[in-house]
């Protein structure tokens, strides 16, 4: 510890009692942080030679840690530091019972024991902490990151298990510079050996929650292995397990099985809307070596599997010309998906297909007496150009002369002036809308406009312009 970090500190106390079994109360303050300790301690060789009660407070944590030698920086605010314990200890151990307090918000509690005694000192313990948000404690350092997109698979079915290896993809991902290539130093694991069991009611990670969980871990000759971290993860059960070795080449080792994962609540969480509903089961197991988290990337090697079981999803929209060439839903969906090379849906779908009214809508009248439709409410085409808003502002401003007169004085012409109005600026309007949803039903033209467009960017100005709220603005006012 460099003391100079520590700053100014200072002891008060008393001390009474025999010259064999001192009783002592004392209260140290340095760093910022306020040590009390009161108990006794014994000379003699035999028994406990340390009884106490110890209490640390510290508004800062994270300071506190770079005071005493850690070199650790929280992504966030960890805030202070309150605990009280019993210490009892001999030459060859050091117990804490009792132990409770809070880091930041998070309430903890338990038993840890420290044995000095053998090669290396060995931390033993079982706690128990509140709800624990994990984010601000992860270290501050610039983070990599391969996320792709989330996808719903379209039916109950399990994958083949697949082989990472060192020519393939995520070799060529790992060696883009995307991830650190620093040396991943894991020789602490065999300073000290560990046995920490822990529980909480809630673990939270990003848009991950894990409840009830339970966590062992184990540090043994330089191998940390988690036992087991087991919870209740979007309504589902979550049980995994790892293996680190530190040596010239890291090893690493995870297995991850989930359990009746409810897909509705995931696909909530990761992209803010329910994509289907179902119950996921999947389970991963890989393995990995190297000396940085490039080596590990490029490394990767494992199996993975996986089953929607009773899935609902409202995945895409079919064009009903299509629907009625194969002669029905469940037979144009697998067609569809044995052109894309798709595996095949099961035979039996339990809850059966739903459909959906035609996304384009017309009204054959746009108000009643007193009342104007305006926007989406008056009819709209499918949403494939974003012009719905665009096309809501341009009614109202083209409504408001309409809306003024009824006020002043109502009148059922002005619901057939209405219609005028809207047929001949909006519905006009939305012919751009009409011909892309025509285009996009016949992938040849789809393909061949996608090309044009790339070779000639130029030529796709008129339909940005026309798709462009600023320009309906301009033309409300004209």
């Amino acid at each position: 510890i460099d003391t100079r970090k520590l700053g100014a500190g200072a002891i008060a106390g008393t001390v009474d009692g025999s010259v064999l079994k001192p009783q002592f109360n004392a209260r140290l303050t340095a760093a910022g942080a306020i040590v009390g300790v009161k108990g006794s301690v014994s000379v003699l060789p035999f028994g406990d030679i340390l009884k106490a009660e110890v209490s640390v407070k510290h508004k800062n944590t994270a300071r506190l840690l770079l005071a005493v030698g850690a070199d650790y920086r929280p992504a966030g605010n960890i805030g202070g530091i309150d605990i009280v314990a019993k210490i009892e200890g001999d030459t060859g151990a050091l117990r804490l019972s009792g132990l409770r307090g809070r880091i930041n918000k998070t309430a903890l509690k338990g038993d840890v024991t420290l044995h000095l005694s053998g090669n290396r000192p060995r931390l033993t313990g079982a706690l128990e902490i509140g709800a624990l948000v994990i984010d601000p404690f992860l270290p501050a350092k610039r983070k990599a990151t391969f996320n792709p997109a989330p996808k719903v698979i379209p039916a109950a079915r399990s994958a083949p298990k697949t082989t990472i290896g060192f020519g393939s993809l995520m070799h060529r991902v790992a060696t883009r510079g995307r991830w650190p290539s620093e040396p991943l130093d894991l020789s602490g694991l065999k300073s000290f050996d560990a046995n920490i069991n822990l529980k909480a009611p809630a673990v939270i990670y990003d848009k991950f929650l894990l409840e009830k969980t339970d966590f062992s871990v184990v540090v043994a000759d330089g191998v940390l292995t988690i036992r087991r971290l087991n919870g209740v993860i979007f309504s589902g059960a979550l049980a995994a397990s790892a293996r680190a070795e530190a040596a010239s080449q890291n090893q690493f080792r995870t297995e991850i099985k989930l359990t009746g994962v409810d897909v509705a609540e995931a696909t909530q969480a990761l992209s803010g809307k329910p994509a289907a509903d179902g119950r996921l089961n999947a389970g991963l197991d890989v393995t990995a070596s190297g000396r940085s988290v490039t080596d590990l990337i490029s490394t990767l090697n494992g199996s993975a599997s996986f089953a929607v079981n009773d899935l609902n999803a409202a995945a895409a929209a079919l064009d009903a010309e299509f629907v009625r060439r194969y002669g029905s839903p469940d037979r144009a969906v697998r067609a569809h998906l044995e052109g894309a090379g798709m595996p095949p849906l099961p035979e039996r779908i339990h809850r059966g297909w739903k459909g959906t009214p035609p996304l384009t809508r017309r009204l054959s009248s746009l108000g009643e007496e007193r009342l104007f439709l305006v926007g989406e409410a008056a009819g709209y085409v499918e949403p494939f150009t974003g012009e719905g808003m665009g096309w809501a502002l341009w009614g109202a401003l083209a409504l408001a002369p309409l809306v003024h007169d009824g006020v002043r004085r109502w009148d059922d012409a002005l619901v057939h002036r209405w219609a005028q109005v809207h047929r001949r600026r909006i519905r006009r309007g939305q012919r751009v809308c009409r011909m892309v949803a025509w285009g996009l039903r016949r992938p040849w033209m789809a393909r061949t406009a996608v090309r044009v467009l790339g070779a000639a960017p130029a030529l796709a100005r008129p339909l940005v312009m026309h798709t462009s709220v600023t320009t309906h603005l301009r033309r409300g006012r004209a």
